[in-house]
């Protein structure tokens, strides 16, 4: 599966510095471990540092877990599970309904922040850089 995203990365022009999956750690998700493997090739710490961006309840739970910023993708994401094209075609009022399902879950689950998709996260970051030298943490 990791290769399978990797590969989608790279078509779109995106070259992870590090990556982490189930067989370089001693557990996967919610266990932080993929977290913690992925702090230390970057050499990222402490997990306050850290944003844990994902479209699983799983995602959000590891990074929970990690102690990290937790921000939760909606509607390009699993929880609302249609493709681009799929949500283009439906009624938006049941593309909205989805998508407002899946921000109540990964809020319920301890996402910090939820967003509709990765090209939200700039203001995301922008906010979560403001708390972090108010001296917060997630």
């Amino acid at each position: 599966m990791t290769e399978i995203v990797l590969d989608g990365m790279k078509q779109q022009g995106v070259a992870p510095k590090a990556e982490s999956c189930l067989s370089d750690v001693s557990a996967g998700r919610p266990a932080p471990w993929m977290v913690f493997d992925t702090m230390e090739q970057l050499g990222v710490f402490p997990p306050a540092a850290v944003i844990v961006i994902g479209d699983t309840l799983s995602d959000i739970e590891a990074g929970r877990n990690a102690g990290a910023w937790t921000v939760g993708v909606t509607k390009t994401g699993n929880l609302v599970g249609m493709t681009s094209n799929e949500i283009h075609l439906a009624d938006p009022v049941v593309v909205a309904a989805k998508v407002a399902d899946a921000e109540r879950i990964m809020r319920a689950t301890g996402a910090d922040y939820v967003v509709e998709s990765f090209a939200d996260l700039p203001h995301v970051i922008d906010k979560i850089n403001v708390r972090l030298r108010a001296g917060e943490r997630s």
